[in-house]
């Protein structure tokens, strides 16, 4: 009998290091709350649209995560552009995956996934 174990990530906007901007890019995920059990590696899947006149540049990323599984951001660096141009839209595209270790008790496990960026150079 596979035990199910959910995963919640939340994703926020794009977090700019210089002047705070009012949501630059707005990041869907397909589905926020996936089920796995031990041993499977979860796919989220996103979609991202600059609603600004300005190009976002997107630096890198930040997120948090129970210290029990491991999320892989290796997709977003290898898969998404460095920058979406005004009203551009990128995705559906993996974004991330996340590893449950064989061990992971049964629960739901919550976590968050931020774009790191924003105008100009950076």
């Amino acid at each position: 009998m596979k035990k199910n174990i959910m995963i919640r990530l939340l994703t926020g906007t794009l977090l700019t290091s210089a002047i705070a901007l009012a949501s630059p890019l707005t990041l869907t995920l397909q589905n926020s709350l996936l089920n796995g059990s031990g041993g499977d590696t979860l796919t989220f899947i996103a979609t991202a649209t600059n609603t600004t006149a300005l190009t976002q540049n997107l630096n890198s990323d930040s997120f948090t995560l129970p210290s029990l599984l491991t999320l892989d951001d290796s997709s977003y660096f290898n898969l998404w552009p460095l920058a979406l141009n005004s009203s551009q839209t990128f995705g559906p595209q993996s974004l991330f995956t996340v590893f449950i270790p064989l061990s992971t008790p049964l629960g739901l496990y919550n976590g968050s996934f931020d774009m790191l960026g924003g105008p100009g150079a950076n």
